[in-house]
């Protein structure tokens, strides 16, 4: 599953992260959800998601996210 391909990526390890599909092109999945897992597998990194609205911009912060890329802007 996910959890699985996130620990043989070296997601542990890493210290810093970034997901920077916008939702738009995510199958399956969306940044909101990565970001969780994510965090879930390295609380420690600095996690940088994509977000193609300002709102979602804000959900992502308060889910915890460090940066948030809106292209469009």
């Amino acid at each position: 599953g996910y959890l699985d391909t996130l620990h043989h990526a070296g997601v542990p390890a890493a210290r810093i992260l970034i997901a920077s599909v916008p939702d738009d092109f995510l199958r399956g999945t969306d940044n909101k959800r990565m970001l969780g897992l994510l965090r879930r597998v390295n609380p420690t990194a600095r996690i940088v998601v994509a977000a193609d609205r300002i709102a979602l911009a804000r959900e992502l912060y308060e889910a915890g996210a460090d940066y948030v890329l809106v292209p469009r802007i």
